[in-house]
């Protein structure tokens, strides 16, 4: 099951709006396995799609270029990570713990990885950051155990403590 805000807002408004601010809970779309976010929005908002358990997919237009802390957060079956090119920050626990979550697209817009945006994705098995990247926050990539390759430009200046971590013990 899909669901469209645009055509949804649409239907009840009569025409398409200006802005649609997201701010769900898993408990309020429990069943929706992808979202598609309509191609004139610019912003998600905090904790918009946080804990959706069911979300297994999202298409983010070019059209977003900020994506607000915990957007994401605990969508546990979220494979993808697909950051549209503009989005300068990727903020606080935007992407963590999603368990599922097995590839991620940094695309060179972005400057900053804040403080646990990629924690405990424990599905997740190579990093790409690219080389706009000056600084990785403390625990961005804390607790992902399948990471093997890191892959780290030219362009870092500063990686925050413990922003990655060992492999659990056998």
């Amino acid at each position: 099951r899909s669901i469209n805000a645009a055509a949804k807002a649409k239907e009840v408004l009569g025409n398409d709006p200006e802005k649609i601010i997201a701010k769900c809970s898993g408990n309020i779309i429990k069943n929706v396995r992808c979202v598609n976010i309509p191609n004139y929005i610019e912003t998600i908002g905090e904790y918009a799609f946080y804990s959706c358990t069911s979300l297994k997919s999202i298409v983010i237009p070019i059209s977003v270029t900020k994506i607000g802390d915990s957007a994401f957060y605990s969508c546990e079956y979220l494979t993808k990570a697909s950051i549209p090119d503009g989005v300068t920050v990727i903020k606080p626990h935007t992407y963590a713990d999603c368990g599922d979550l097995a590839e991620i697209t940094i695309p060179q817009s972005v400057v900053f990885i804040d403080d646990y945006a990629f924690a405990n994705d424990h599905a997740l098995t190579e990093i790409v950051i690219p080389s706009s990247v000056g600084i990785i926050g403390s625990h961005a990539f804390y607790n992902n155990w399948s990471v093997s390759t890191v892959t780290f430009n030219e362009g870092l200046k500063k990686i925050g403590s413990y922003a990655s971590s060992p492999q659990p013990n056998d």
